[in-house]
């Protein structure tokens, strides 16, 4: 699987890919999300879009991506029209993501409880602070699909980004959490998957995690890893991800995109993958492309659990 041939970009910051014993000790070299469930199959039907909101001629523009989609307290995919955020605090709203079992919106003091804070001799509760969690239990991977739209362009996808935290509670071999995007090539038998993602991985050697950037072609057998960083479980980091197409640099050809990886704000690693001019043609693919959060064991023992906060990717805002 890591046999692919390799385009990094000339002004790349990357850190050195990792070794095949290296992916083979994390459980990154099997690719296991490659497939995001039962949906990642030859021949797959596409999931239906979300219905638009009532009006004869509704109108609509796609935010930047550097955008609030959930913060998961209430704020963010903010509907001008309307006048009001969309995102509800606690919660999952359906117009905003697309989940299975595994997500739940928790509030963060479970995560490092805290005493009541006392003023003038009175003790009160903190405001709840809510984060999403995704456990990974009993299955291979689980994830919360972003919505509005549920589906995006390479072109417009800009960027998205979110705090992520892998919890030390996770007891699979090879547990992770991190952003994933995905699609699949109809014209490159057997039509299978291409994804990129950027996600936290556990140390089965020791006590910390490794923050990984990776993109894959199934149907070619590539999957190409980069180290960004070494972090500890039970950590908030920022992980984000950037597709840049040439409007964004000009630099690039007309046929190029190119992948960024970013940790707690600091670019660690870029690739041009060598699919460049099938993904920017929306006509040339498949299945998606759909973006999620993903929790996976990386293998059939244990659990796994992640926490995300602080959304922000591009989204649909009905404007009139």
């Amino acid at each position: 699987m890591n046999g692919g041939r390799r385009r990094e970009w000339p002004g790349s910051t990357g850190h050195r890919p990792l070794t095949r014993r290296e992916a083979l000790r994390l459980g990154l070299a099997g690719g296991a999300l490659a497939c995001l469930g039962r949906a990642c199959q030859t021949g797959s039907k596409p999931p239906e879009p979300p219905k638009p909101p009532p009006g004869d001629e509704p109108v609509y523009e796609l935010t930047p991506g550097d955008s609030l989609y959930d913060d998961f307290d209430g704020n963010g995919c903010f509907q001008t029209n309307e006048g009001r955020n969309l995102a509800t605090a606690g919660a999952l709203y359906e117009r905003i993501w697309v989940h299975d079992d595994g997500s739940r919106v928790v509030d963060a003091a479970i995560l490092s409880p805290a005493p009541p804070v006392s003023s003038g001799g009175e003790s009160f509760v903190q405001t709840p602070n809510y984060v999403l969690e995704i456990g990974c239990v009993g299955q291979m991977l689980a994830y919360a699909w972003l919505n509005s739209p549920r589906e995006i362009t390479f072109a417009d996808f800009g960027s998205l980004r979110a705090d992520v935290r892998l919890s030390s509670r996770s007891t699979a071999p090879h547990p992770s959490a991190g952003l994933n995007f995905h699609t699949t090539i109809p014209e490159q038998p057997p039509g299978r998957s291409w994804w990129v993602g950027i996600s936290i991985f556990k140390d089965p050697g020791g006590s910390g995690a490794l923050v990984v950037g990776q993109y894959s072609n199934l149907n070619l057998g590539i999957l190409q890893n980069d180290t960004l960083g070494a972090v500890a479980l039970d950590e908030w980091h920022v992980l984000r991800l950037d597709i840049v197409t040439k409007a964004d640099d000009p630099g690039l050809g007309d046929q190029d995109l190119r992948l960024d990886y970013y940790l707690d704000g600091e670019r660690k690693a870029s690739r041009i993958p060598e699919d460049s001019a099938i993904l920017i043609d929306p006509a040339r693919t498949g299945l998606g492309p759909h973006r999620s959060l993903v929790v996976t064991r990386n293998g059939y023992e244990g659990d796994a659990f992640g926490y995300f906060d602080n959304v922000r990717a591009v989204y649909r805002d009905r404007i009139a």
